[in-house]
């Protein structure tokens, strides 16, 4: 299991839940869900989360909604596959 934390600023503002606040329902929904799959699944499919190639651990969480595509960067995480 992981536990999913979001950037916080020194003046606590979470940058992630402004740009959530922004969007519809389903793509809030879809984020939540996948944010959910990632941090209650050992193994999730690479079309959601992956490891950057190159990166120094950079991971990716896509979310496709319709044809928009969201992305999600972590940075900090250690994952044990």
């Amino acid at each position: 299991m992981r536990d999913i934390i979001f950037y916080e600023t020194e003046a606590g503002k979470i940058p992630i839940k402004d740009f959530l606040d922004k969007q519809s329902y389903s793509v809030f929904q879809k984020i939540s869900w996948t944010l959910k799959l990632i941090e209650e699944n050992e193994r999730v499919p690479e079309k959601y989360f992956k490891k950057l190639k190159n990166s120094d651990g950079i991971w990716e969480i896509r979310i496709k909604v319709g044809s928009n595509i969201y992305r999600i960067f972590l940075f900090g995480i250690k994952i044990i596959w």
